[in-house]
This record gives C-alpha cells, sequence and structure tokens, in this order.
C-alpha cells in the first residue's frame, strides 16, 4: 500500500476530505495534523477519518477524542488496515449500518449499480419512511451520506450529476465483509 509524506501532504488530503473547498478554522489546525500524522501516511486511513470527521461538529473536544483513540486503532504497520477502517464503521449513524454491510454481497471490483441497490435497500427494509418523501428519495440520501463519509466511491455518473454507479474500496470490501460476518448479517459464497 502506497503511503504519502507525514508532512503537509497528509494533513493537506486530511483537510481537503474534510472541508472540501473551505479552510480549517484556526482552532483545529494543530489536532488536525496530529490526526493526519497518526494515519501513518496512509491515503485509506486519512481519507477514511475525514470521513469520520467531516459528519461530527467542528469542535476541538471531539476532534481531541478521535485523535486519542486513533492510537488505538492505527497500527505502524500498512497491512493492518481493518481497525482503522473498523473505526469509520463504528462511526456510521445506526440508519446507515445495515446499508452498508448491505455492500458485502458484493464481488471486489464489482461496480454497482445504484438504482437496483437502491432497490435492494427499500425491499430488505433498511429505509425509513419520512413524511413527504418518498423511499426512493430517502435511500439516495443514504447514499449521498455513505459517499460523503467515504467508504463508498462514485465510479459513473449520470447526465444530472447523480450518482450511476458506485465502488468500493477493495480494503473497504475487506472490512465490510469482516463486519457483516461479525454481525451474522450476510452469508459470502
Amino acid at each position: 500500500m502506497e503511503t504519502l509524506p507525514l508532512t503537509s501532504e497528509s494533513w493537506n488530503l486530511l483537510e481537503q476530505n474534510v472541508f472540501k473547498k473551505e479552510r480549517c478554522p484556526q482552532e483545529l489546525i494543530v489536532i488536525g495534523k496530529q490526526i493526519a500524522t497518526k494515519c501513518h501516511g496512509l491515503p485509506l486511513s486519512i481519507i477514511m477519518i475525514a470521513g469520520v470527521l467531516s459528519s461530527m461538529e467542528k469542535i476541538e473536544r471531539l476532534w481531541l477524542k478521535v485523535a486519542e483513540s486513533l492510537s488505538s486503532y492505527i497500527s505502524q504497520k500498512a497491512d493492518e488496515y481493518i481497525p482503522i477502517l473498523k473505526l469509520s464503521y463504528m462511526h456510521l449513524p445506526n440508519h446507515l449500518k445495515p446499508c452498508f454491510l448491505y455492500l458485502s454481497a458484493y464481488k471486489e471490483d464489482e461496480e454497482i449499480r445504484v438504482r437496483k441497490l437502491l432497490l435492494l435497500w427499500i425491499a430488505e427494509g433498511f429505509i425509513e419512511k419520512r413524511e413527504h418523501k418518498s423511499l426512493e428519495d430517502v435511500a439516495e440520501e443514504y447514499l449521498v451520506e455513505l459517499i460523503n463519509r467515504s467508504p463508498l466511491q462514485v465510479s459513473r455518473r449520470r447526465s444530472d450529476n447523480g450518482v450511476k454507479a458506485c465502488s468500493l474500496h477493495d480494503l473497504v470490501l475487506d472490512m465490510c465483509w469482516k463486519i457483516a460476518e461479525e454481525e451474522k448479517f450476510l452469508f459470502r459464497q
């Protein structure tokens, strides 16, 4: 697995994935750089932690909790990636966890057709009914949340810029399979 230098590149990747086009507030820069350093230059770890950070309030004490918990989740060995990815899963809201674990039904390098995936989530009962919204709209919101949190990647877009197909990084899929197996969610063939 390729690594980034533990300097500004790691921090830049984290900041870009957390804040998109905005800049990090001054009070979070020091702790943000510590978090980036604790990811040991592993881009996937940085992106997954950025997904966790972007979904929480931008408050120093919350970021400190993430930084403290990283020490127990990140190993200096690049091949021990599952704990950091599992941390990202643990920070998913409860309504997204079954949708994420459902992705364990897919194979490595398989492109996931979004329309079919959303219908499957609905059929499985993973999508909560919301007033004035169709189940399809809520399912699409869940999909966007998973993309914004980084476990799911857009592989193709529709002409209206919506997501047509998505995929999972091989390491994320591996972690998904492991958690699904631990939680007896789905059986792999």
